[in-house]
């Protein structure tokens, strides 16, 4: 499972023990459609470069929050709107 923190004005990533992303929040957008597919996928990429470079693409149901709380499409989209690209 990939647990979602906020880490000092930092998304952070991990998986089990091992830090995956740690990336600034304020860079980081979300596709939102991803969300609504038949099998619903988190992706984020950078929102300043043109190129929407992504940061991370894998099934939400391998996501987590920092309680350990599986994110349903609701939840991350909410999850994202307090804490990301601000």
């Amino acid at each position: 499972m990939f647990k979602f923190e906020i880490a000092v004005g930092s998304l952070k990533i991990s998986n089990e023990d091992k830090v995956i992303l740690l990336y600034p929040k304020d860079s980081c957008a979300i596709n939102t459609l991803a969300l609504s597919q038949p099998i619903p996928t988190v992706e984020m990429f950078n929102k300043y470069l043109a190129n929407n470079t992504e940061l991370f693409r894998e099934p939400l149901s391998l996501c987590k929050d920092s309680a350990g709380v599986t994110f349903t499409p609701s939840t991350f989209i909410t999850f994202a709107q307090e804490n990301l690209g601000n």
